[in-house]
């Protein structure tokens, strides 16, 4: 995805979030992310600010987000009450940042846009230099060995593998909204995220399991069997040598 692909989505974006597969993302993050009372977070990727506004509405003391697209970070700004709490800005999660170091890094669907190891150890080297000595980060990758294809699309969502990269599969998904939204990103190998988060400074990846979020004709077993999207966790050790 290039921030121009992004730019001509916008704001339609929140068009998704009634989908199953969007709101299983919610259920899954809000649980394992927890009380977010009095924390400084980081939202990687923040696109139209959903997740934002939640953890300010929690009660986190600072939040500042970032996104490639300046069409995406313009619609979480009007958005997103101003209360002197939330600070948004058009930057890219593979370069390097310099926003001071959070409680909690959030990095949902912002991983699968590294489109190899070198972006993507950058991108978890920014995650981990983000962290406070024992903070956390609690994001969503997806899983490469639960493509859905457009022939048989799941829980409003499909994916068209366009070419093979190295550690993993370039792709074309779509968000089955009532006006479909498409882009392209990629597919890592869940190894090669467990290997960069080593080499990023991380002693693991903990992956989380799903959350059911309870809502008529959601088929949460069959997910639960074959998930479309993986949630972690790390933490940044409080000791480092």
């Amino acid at each position: 995805m290039t921030d121009a692909e992004y730019d001509k989505i916008g704001g339609r974006y929140d068009d998704s979030v009634y989908l199953h597969t969007a709101i299983l993302q919610r259920a899954a993050i809000l649980t394992h992310v927890g009380n977010v009372q009095g924390h400084d977070i980081l939202d990687l990727g923040c696109g139209t600010g959903l997740y934002s506004r939640k953890f300010i509405e929690a009660g986190a003391s600072k939040l500042v987000a970032i996104d490639i697209s300046e069409a995406m970070v313009e619609s979480a700004r009007r958005q997103t009450m101003y209360n002197g709490v939330s600070e948004f800005y058009v930057a890219d999660a593979s370069k390097p940042l310099h926003l001071g170091q959070f409680d909690l890094v959030l990095a949902a669907w912002i991983l699968n846009y590294a489109s190899n190891e070198v972006e993507l150890l950058s991108m978890w080297s920014n995650i981990f230099k983000s962290l406070k000595p024992g903070g956390r980060c609690v994001g969503i990758v997806p899983d490469l060995n639960q493509l859905q294809t457009e022939e048989n699309p799941q829980f409003g969502q499909s994916s068209k593998p366009l070419s093979r990269v190295q550690g993993g599969v370039r792709v074309r998904t779509t968000l089955h909204a009532p006006t479909p939204i498409s882009f392209n990103h990629y597919i890592m190998d869940l190894t090669v995220h467990e290997k960069c988060a080593r080499e990023a400074g991380f002693p693991g990846i903990h992956w989380m399991t799903p959350v059911d979020p309870q809502i008529p004709d959601l088929a949460f077993a069959s997910f639960v069997e074959k998930p479309l999207f993986q949630v972690f966790s790390v933490s940044r050790p409080i000791c480092e040598n």
